[in-house]
Formats: structure tokens, sequence, C-alpha cells
């Protein structure tokens, strides 16, 4: 990790957040009302999804890897459903994602269930809206790859989607479809801008390219 203290015109030296190796991130870290930061981690080699947590602002952190999980399970996404629960979606090689709770600032997690999102082995990512209301962008596709360097990949990764819950993501519904067609379209990331009206999105063109797309009025 490396900390800014100046929005990113600067950067401290580099130092581990972890020594085990094949531990990895993707997603972006997310910081609670109660100022806690919680970064999401993985551990490549068992496919179990984790988290690093930090009480004083990214100072100390306390490393958590899950002891097991119903399916293999990687590359978590955090979000709050805004009625004091912590959401983690993750990527899952078993066609549907899935999702962990956390009811007191992501001390302790419940194991992971199956969600109504399919999931072709692919990465999503998720933002809480409002009270209740939750986005997330994801393949919306049934064909599962047997891992990434899979050449059915680029079948799985298509369409990119953006899908909507109103029930604190018990079940979710497709809004929109940012990518259609052959091609792999993956990797999301989405933010909010610090306004609150817009939202943005980027992603893994065809693997060729990073694409930004700006959503308004959601």
């Amino acid at each position: 990790m490396k900390m800014s203290m100046d929005n990113g015109v600067t950067w401290s030296k580099e130092r581990p957040l972890s020594g085990i190796e094949g531990v990895l991130v993707k997603n972006k870290p997310y910081l609670s009302e109660g100022g806690v930061l919680l970064l999401p981690i993985y551990d490549e080699k068992s496919w179990r999804p984790g988290l690093c947590r930090s009480e004083d602002g990214g100072r100390h952190w306390r490393l958590w890897l899950l002891e097991e999980a119903p399916v293999p399970a990687i590359q978590g996404s955090i979000a709050t459903d805004g009625l004091g629960t912590l959401h983690m979606f993750l990527r899952t090689r078993v066609g549907r994602a899935y999702d962990m709770a956390s009811h007191d600032d992501g001390k302790s997690w419940t194991q992971p269930r199956r969600t109504n999102l399919l999931n072709p082995n692919s990465g999503l990512d998720a933002l809480g809206l409002s009270p209740g209301k939750m986005m997330i962008v994801y393949n919306a596709s049934r064909t599962v790859t047997a891992d990434i360097m899979d050449p059915v990949q680029r079948d799985a990764r298509t369409p990119l989607t953006v899908a909507l819950s109103k029930d604190r993501g018990q079940t979710w519904h497709n809004l929109l479809h940012l990518e259609q067609g052959p091609g792999e379209y993956s990797y999301p990331a989405l933010v909010r801008d610090p306004g609150g009206t817009t939202l943005h999105i980027s992603y893994t063109y065809r693997r060729k390219a990073i694409r930004h797309v700006v959503l308004s009025g959601i």
C-alpha cells in the first residue's frame, strides 16, 4: 500500500499489507460511517475471500481470510445497503455471484449465500445508492469459464450489465447493458462522484483498452 495526504499529488513509500503469497486485491476500499477502512482481499491459490480492516486511517491493518466457504469465491466488492448492513459480493466458479453480510462494520461476516446474479467466473463491483437501494456492474452471462485463460471467456464476459436492487440486495433487476455482442467486457469498477449525482464506471474493453462510462439521473 501507499498513502497520500494531498489528494494524490504525492505518495508515501510502499509497504506490504500481507506477507501471504497469493493474496491479491481487485476492488476499491470502503470507508464506513464509523471511520473504519475496509479493503477486500482474496487468496488466489485457495480461492478464498477476505478483508484487510483498519480503524486508524490505514496505519495499522488486521488481515482476515475466510476459513471455509460453500463455493470457491474471490474478488469481493463491499457496498452498504444504507440500513446498517455491509455486503460483500463475490465472484465464483458456479454460475452465480455470492453475498456475505456484516452487521458490525466488517468485524464479522456471514457465510456466503447464493444470489440471483449470474456470474460466469468474472469480476463485479457494487455500490450503495440510498437506504435499501444498491447497484452492481457484472457480466449477465450463463457461460461459466473454467479459469481466466479459458478461450471461451470471450463469450462468457459479455454482456456487461448494470443491475439495481431495491430490497437491500435480496433480488436484482437489470437496468441496462453497457456492452453487448462478441468480445470480452470485464473487471468493472464503479464509483460515485462527491456530489452524489453522477456514477462513473470503468472496465476492460476487449482486453485492448479501458472504457469509461458516466451515468446520471439514477
